[in-house]
């Protein structure tokens, strides 16, 4: 992903570790507030990590042709030009 996001962006970026309570509130110190929302985050993370994003029968292919709009990676990048910059995306 890092590769990916330097490719895309021209920007230097690196792999930071957000699994765990501490990294998520060093990136995200705005998230403490919430701890619900801490939680639900590690967990979704959890899950990920475990099982893979969409599970061993998902993958890319299958969300496809749920919604054959859906983006990769790259696509994203490309398609919404984000930058690295943080969103609230409602919080």
């Amino acid at each position: 992903m890092v590769e990916t996001f330097q490719r895309v962006t021209g920007l230097k970026a690196e792999y930071r570790n957000a699994f765990t309570r501490d990294g998520l509130l060093q990136y995200f110190p705005e998230f403490a507030a919430n701890e619900l929302l801490v939680q639900e985050i590690l967990g979704m993370v959890e899950y990920a990590v475990e099982y893979g994003y969409f599970g061993n029968q998902h993958d890319l292919e299958w969300s496809r042709r749920l919604n054959p709009d859906t983006l990769n990676w790259e696509q994203y990048l490309r398609a919404t030009g984000w930058r690295g910059d943080k969103r609230s995306f409602g919080l």
